[in-house]
Parts: C-alpha cells; sequence; structure tokens
C-alpha cells in the first residue's frame, strides 16, 4: 500500500510519476494499492477538547466521535482496513501486507506503526523522506490547536458552541479561506514544522487512564517519535531512507549561492539525524538508506530547481516507480527523454530489493544498528552500502540545543 505526500494538505494516489505500471510489468506477482486521505483542514483541523481560548464559554469542542482533527489519519486506516479484509479478491493475501509513504505519507507510516489498531494489520513499515517531526514545532498539541483556534476565529462559528456541526454546515469557499489563513504562518513565530505542515495529526491521548481507553487512541504516548523513542511500536520490519538533498527544489530559490551544500546540511539535520536519534533504540529489524541519483530530467517548475544536479524530494519514486514517462503529464514543460542506462539499472535494483523487502521482510544488505551504523547509498548504477555514513555529522547536531533530537518533544509516560 503506498501513501502519498504532499504535507498533508496536497496530492492524491493516482498522481501519474506515482503509478506502479513499469514496477508490476517487471514483476507480475506485486500488488499496489494507492488511496486517497482527506487533507488540510478537512483531515488534520485540531480543536482544543478543553475549551477554546476564544471560546470562553465552551466546556468541550471535540466532535461527536471524540476524534480531534486525526481524521486523515482514521482514513488512513480505513483504507489499512479495507485491503486486509478484500485484498484476497484481486490474488493478494492479508499477512503480506507492507505499508510505504514518501514525505507527509512516510510521516503516517510512523503514526500507523506505533498505533496498534494499523500496525496489527501490517507485515512491513517503508518511510521515505518522512521525518516524524518537525522542529521547532511539530509535536505538542498545543501548537496545532492554536492553528486550528487561528482557523476557527476566521469562521462564523468562532462564537457558536457547537463548533463542529456549524464548522460542517460551512460551504466549501468558507472552509478554503480559514484555511488559507493558517496555511501562510509565520516562520519566527510558528517554526519550521508549521511553515510545512500547519495542519497535522494531534495526540488524541485521554488525561487519564489512557493505557486503557482502547485502540482507538492513536498517539498513546503523545506523538510518534515519543512511542518510537521508547519503543513502543510495532516490530516489524522497517526501511527508513531520505534523499540527500531533500529540500533543495525549495532552497534554491531562497540561497541561489552554496545551494547543495544548504540542502545536503539541512536534509542531514531534518530528514537523517532526526530519524536516527528516534530510533535508536530500535535493535533489529531496522533498515536505512540515502537516495543520492538526480533526477534523470531537468525541471523548470519552482520548487524543482537543481534536481537533475542532486536528489531531491520526491525523487526516489519515479526510479522505484519505474515512472520516468510520466514526468511529462504532470510538467508539460519536460522533453521527452531516454533514462540513462544507470537510471534504469538502479531503478532495476531498487524494485528487486523493495519487492524481497515485502516478501520477506529483509532488505539485500545487512541492518542498521548503533554498532555498525550500515546505511545503503542508492547511486546511478546500482546501490552500495557504507558504514557510519552521516554519523559525526549527527552527533554534532546531537551536541546541539534544542535540536532535532527532539528532547522537548519526547515525552515518558509510566503504563
Amino acid at each position: 500500500m503506498f501513501n502519498h505526500g504532499g504535507g498533508l494538505a496536497a496530492g492524491y494516489g493516482d498522481f501519474p510519476p506515482w503509478q506502479p505500471t513499469n514496477w508490476i510489468s517487471n514483476f507480475p506477482d506485486l500488488i499496489i494499492v494507492n488511496f486517497n486521505y482527506r487533507l488540510n483542514s478537512f483531515g488534520y483541523l485540531g480543536l482544543d477538547n478543553l475549551g477554546s481560548k476564544i471560546l470562553l464559554c465552551a466546556t468541550n469542542i471535540a466532535n461527536e466521535d471524540g476524534v480531534h482533527g486525526n481524521f486523515g489519519v482514521h482514513d488512513q486506516n480505513a483504507a489499512i482496513e479495507w485491503v486486509y479484509e478484500n485484498i484476497h479478491y484481486f490474488g493478494g493475501d492479508n499477512e503480506q501486507i507492507t505499508l510505504m509513504g514518501q514525505s507527509a505519507g512516510g510521516q503516517s507510516v510512523f503514526t500507523h506503526a506505533q498505533w496498534s489498531k494499523s500496525s496489527k494489520m501490517i507485515k512491513n513499515f517503508i518511510a521515505n523522506s518522512g521525518p516524524a517531526l518537525l522542529p521547532p514545532h511539530g509535536a505538542l498539541k498545543e501548537d496545532y490547536y492554536a492553528f486550528g483556534e487561528r482557523f476557527l476565529r476566521d469562521t462564523e462559528c468562532r462564537d457558536n458552541l457547537n463548533v463542529w456541526r456549524c464548522l460542517r454546515g460551512l460551504s466549501t469557499e468558507e472552509l478554503k479561506n480559514a484555511t488559507e489563513a493558517v496555511t501562510i504562518p509565520n516562520f519566527w513565530t510558528d517554526g519550521l514544522g508549521a511553515l510545512v505542515e500547519p495542519f497535522r495529526p494531534v495526540s488524541d491521548r485521554p488525561a487519564v487512564n489512557f493505557t486503557v481507553a482502547g485502540e482507538d487512541v492513536i498517539f498513546k504516548f503523545e506523538n510518534s517519535a515519543s512511542a518510537i523513542f521508547a519503543g513502543k511500536t510495532s516490530d516489524a520490519p522497517m526501511l527508513v531512507g531520505w534523499n540527500r538533498e531533500d529540500p533543495l527544489g525549495w532552497i534554491a530559490a531562497v540561497f541561489p549561492n552554496g545551494t547543495m551544500t544548504v540542502a545536503r546540511i539541512f536534509s542531514e539535520y531534518i530528514f537523517d539525524c532526526g530519524n536516527r536519534y528516534m530510533l535508536q533504540n530500535r535493535d533489529s529489524n531496522l533498515w536505512l538508506y540515502q537516495m543520492e541519483a538526480p533526477s534523470p530530467v531537468a525541471f523548470n517548475e519552482t520548487g524543482f530547481e537543481g534536481c537533475d544536479e542532486g536528489a531531491c524530494h520526491g525523487v526516489e519514486l519515479y526510479y522505484l516507480f519505474g515512472s520516468f514517462d510520466r514526468l511529462s503529464q504532470v510538467f508539460p514543460d519536460i522533453p521527452n527523454f531516454d533514462p540513462s542506462e544507470e537510471a534504469l539499472e538502479l531503478s532495476r535494483q531498487m524494485q528487486i530489493a523493495y519487492l524481497e523487502f515485502m516478501k520477506t521482510g529483509q532488505m539485500l544488505w545487512p541492518e542498521y544498528n548503533l554498532s555498525s551504523q550500515l546505511v545503503a547509498r542508492y547511486q546511478l548504477g546500482g546501490i552500495k552500502t557504507e558504514v557510519r555514513l552521516n554519523s559525526e555529522v549527527c552527533e554534532v547536531f546531537n551536541r546541539l540545543e534544542n535540536n532535532q533530537r527532539y528532547d522537548r518533544h519526547i515525552y515518558e509516560f509510566e503504563e
């Protein structure tokens, strides 16, 4: 199953470059299910159940189902459950389900890995370029309740005691306008997490007796990072990776000089070292990779500058799905091109390795652990491995104050 990205604000499962026609053609026994889920305020509007600051007389603004903005997460769980119950009609085996996601979809993979209602149906997990948290904000529910209040303030429901009922009565245009008020945050006051994803899953952990609240509670440890750091997650095989210049396309517009270096630093800080810190207590069934191959063709689209020189966000999926010929369906300015033999060979090796992982729960190279710190490197021409790749850089980041270690976002709870 493939969980698409898009910052939990955009995207769809049938996006042409994510269509796995080539992969399935090469390996006909593979079944891939792409799915959609609610996004933006429709999927991730968080409102405090203890009373909004602007609703002074309100005592409870949770919705009828007790869900605090995690509609998109529940949609994803419903898709997993549907596949689990019905995939045999398509020749599949519900004991062989792998959940793979990229970017926000990769973040969602971490969410489902620590949520037993989902993880009990999943054999393997793959998170591509999906940081579980985005510093300096991104984990505290108060941050996202603040964004929810900002959304509410821009609607006529701000003084209504039946907030959710009122919001469901608004027009699409009214909801869109309120959403835009939140999706253009201030970096200096709201933080990087808000700048990238102002709508994200928010803690639904009950204040009392959370351990007996049932599997409908998604975040029994406040957030995915806390659960994974504490080892309170599925022990199923997990593949986690990042692209060497993940934010390159976005950074190029801000830093015209030294773009590649800045992109690598940000990628290591956000996508690589943070997830390594979060996963450090996982002592088995873990593999890490770094994508280093660039896009096989140049983009002239904002947010994709330089992607033909560096491995920017999302480029690994072109190789994995073998969808080079579908790029022009989305970017009409891209000319017809033939991928190099090196690009096709990397695509072939990635498809083989991932299929092996889906079948056996094993990659074609040794696991990652704190002693070896072995990381696979996806390069033009094939896959190599290296011990302690970027390890010294991560050690530096882990010594910084308020750093990607997420210390102020990782909580400990007694069971």
